[in-house]
């Protein structure tokens, strides 16, 4: 289903008045402003600190490789098509 359904798809179960708030939201405010309001967000400091405390190296992570493997056991071969970049 494609962005354009889904929201067509969504609209159908609001009312106008609804319609007109979200419409009116959407377009005096980004994206993330908007997201800021709806779900308490950490600022880019705190974001920033976490991932210094992150212990990444370069080369293949095995854990994550294991972890792919088992859910790639699972899913049909049609869902296995895809590009890691």
């Amino acid at each position: 289903m494609s962005v354009d359904q889904l929201v067509k798809e969504l609209t159908k179960h609001l009312s106008v008045p609804t319609l007109d708030f979200v419409s009116s939201q959407l377009q005096h405010s980004s994206p993330q402003k908007l997201l800021a309001k709806v779900f308490p967000l950490p600022s880019v400091k705190t974001l920033q600190g976490s991932v210094t405390k992150l212990k990444i190296y370069p080369g293949f992570n095995k854990a994550l490789l294991d972890t792919f493997k088992i859910k790639v056991n699972v899913m049909a071969d049609q869902l296995k098509l895809c590009c890691v970049i």
